[in-house]
C-alpha cells in the first residue's frame, strides 16, 4: 500500500471493502457488490496461483422449480436460491481439475441453516465445470442451488474452507471471515 493510500486509509478508517486492490488477493472480510471480481490465492495439487471469483447474481427461486419430488428432508420448508458466478484463472497455473465453486455459499440474514445442492434445475441453475482451465484468462460459469429459510435474504460468501489432503485446497483460508457479495 502506498504512503498516500495508507494516509487516506488512516483518515477514513479503511475497511476490507475499501481494499480490493486489483492484482492482489482480497483480504478476509472483504465486502463487494454483486458483479465485482475478488482475487483469491488457490492451490490445486502441485499448482499454485490466483483465481478470480465474480458473483454475477443471486436469484430467489420457487419450490415449484424443483418439480414434484423436492427431495430430502433437508429441503422441507426451504426455498431455493441460485448463486451464479464466473471463476477465472488469473495466473499461469495449470489448474486442470477445478472445484472452486464448492467454496461458494450463502449467509442467510436470519443465520438459519442452509443445504447446498449441485443438481440441474432446468432453466434456472446448471452447474458449470472447468474445462480448458489450464491457461491464464480461462473462465467458466457456475451455478449453485442453496436451500434457505423462506423468510431469509442472503449474501454470497467465499470461505476458502479446506478439503482433505489430495483435494483442492485454497492457499488463503477465510474461515469465519469470508469474502462477501451483496
Amino acid at each position: 500500500m502506498s504512503v498516500l493510500a495508507l494516509g487516506a486509509c488512516m483518515l477514513v478508517a479503511c475497511s476490507p471493502e475499501q481494499d480490493n486492490t486489483p492484482g492482489r488477493p482480497a483480504p478476509p472480510g472483504t465486502v463487494l457488490p454483486i458483479g465485482t471480481k475478488a482475487l483469491v490465492d488457490y492451490t490445486n495439487e502441485d499448482q499454485h496461483g490466483t483465481i478470480g471469483i465474480t458473483v454475477t447474481s443471486i436469484v430467489r427461486g420457487d419450490r415449484a422449480d424443483l418439480g414434484p419430488d423436492p427431495g430430502a428432508e433437508s429441503r422441507t420448508g426451504r426455498v431455493p436460491y441460485y448463486l451464479h458466478a464466473v471463476i477465472s484463472n488469473e495466473s499461469d497455473a495449470a489448474f486442470e481439475d477445478m472445484d472452486a465453486e464448492t467454496f461458494l455459499g450463502v449467509q442467510p440474514s436470519d443465520n438459519s441453516e442452509t443445504a447446498h445442492y449441485s443438481g440441474v434445475v432446468e432453466g434456472k441453475c446448471i452447474p458449470g465445470r472447468a474445462t480448458g482451465f489450464a491457461v491464464r484468462g480461462a473462465e467458466y460459469e457456475i451455478c449453485r442451488m442453496i436451500m434457505v429459510s423462506p423468510t431469509a435474504t442472503v449474501t454470497a460468501t467465499y470461505s476458502g474452507v479446506q478439503f482433505d489432503i489430495g483435494e483442492p485446497q485454497p492457499a488463503q483460508h477465510y474461515g469465519n471471515n469470508p469474502i462477501r457479495w451483496q
